[in-house]
């Protein structure tokens, strides 16, 4: 199992620049095909896009709004913010469903 962390959360009443953020903690690219991010509070699910990498040592920003997808930054597409709720937690599963991380909002 790759090593991705929750590496934490910049919560903000602006959906574009409430994100939490993801690391790559390997020496190898990871593929995120199947993979999903989980919102404790909230009844979806973020569906990684089909062929997304995260090179070694990289980072990507996953925000809550709209935005155009980028190498560094992927967009649920929500109109309001999910990471700003205290005492919320992501929890990121691999294609398998197996749990790779979470991390809860402080």
């Amino acid at each position: 199992m790759p090593k991705i962390l929750i590496d934490g959360f910049n919560p903000s009443s602006y959906p574009i620049h409430d994100y939490v953020t993801l690391r790559s903690n390997v020496s190898s690219p990871v593929d995120f095909t199947g993979w999903w991010l989980i919102v404790e509070n909230q009844s979806g699910r973020y569906i990684f896009p089909p062929g997304f990498i995260l090179g070694p040592g990289q980072s990507v920003n996953i925000h809550s709004g709209v935005g155009t997808n980028n190498p560094g930054d992927l967009y649920v597409g929500l109109p309001s913010s999910i990471w700003i709720v205290s005492n919320n937690c992501a929890y990121l599963r691999c294609s398998s469903g197996e749990l790779v991380d979470h991390h809860r909002v402080k």
